[in-house]
């Protein structure tokens, strides 16, 4: 009895490991009650690569798989110009809701990188109102001295997003998605502000496949 108890406990023990195993993504999108949706594999100053598909009912699709570490994927939906990024990592849930027409409206759910993701993000957003007012400033101006003051604000207030970028990948230098954001713009920044980004980062942060990945490019850049 003791032996099958034991022979019992190890089989639901492996069941439930095999169960949490790899993400499963359930996904809602409004707008589009019928198509296809498709997961798209996303490497920075790569060719964007469509991974998989599947059909969309009801307005509702599924995507389940596995990731060899916690990796940024895209979901885009036939005929909506919009990707959404995910930031994919195992034995976690998704929940993506796709707004078609209102895209700004779309949510996604899931995962501790992709909870760090939907933060930057936020404060990304919050950033736009005022670029956008400076932006029009600018455009607006009468005179010099107008032109000269609008533009002095507005490197002002990209000097502190560019702080806020540094400040952000150095609190969380340990995650993947830090380290997937000193990847943004490899193929444009000079080697030092890479450098500079890159040395923000923990070992771990490091280790990851996007901090592999951008030391290999700064290498490369050179030779």
């Amino acid at each position: 009895m003791k032996k099958f108890l034991l022979t019992a406990v190890a089989a639901l023990t492996m069941f439930f490991c095999h169960a949490q195993e790899g993400y499963v993504i359930n996904g809602t999108v409004t707008g589009v009650p019928e198509g296809e949706a498709y997961l798209i594999a996303i490497v920075p100053n790569a060719k964007i690569d469509t991974l998989s598909s599947t059909p969309l009912e009801d307005g509702k699709f599924e995507f389940k798989g596995n990731v060899d570490e916690p990796t940024v994927f895209g979901v885009r939906i036939k005929g909506c110009p919009e990707m959404f990024e995910v930031f994919l990592e195992n034995n976690t849930a998704f929940t993506i809701h796709i707004d078609v027409v209102q895209p700004k409206n779309s949510k996604i759910q899931g995962g501790k990188e992709q909870e760090l993701m939907n933060k930057y993000n936020q404060m990304k957003r919050e950033l736009l109102p005022r670029q956008m007012e400076l932006s029009q400033k600018m455009m607006a101006s009468k005179n010099k001295e107008e032109s000269k003051a609008a533009s002095a604000e507005m490197r002002k207030l990209l000097a502190e997003e560019k702080e806020m970028i540094f400040d952000f990948i150095k609190m969380n230098g340990d995650t993947s998605f830090a380290a997937y954001l000193t990847t943004e713009g490899m193929n444009t920044y000079l080697v030092e502000f890479l450098q500079k980004r890159y040395d923000l980062l923990s070992e771990k942060g490091k280790a990851t496949k996007y901090g592999k990945m951008l030391v290999d490019h700064i290498a490369s850049r050179k030779k």
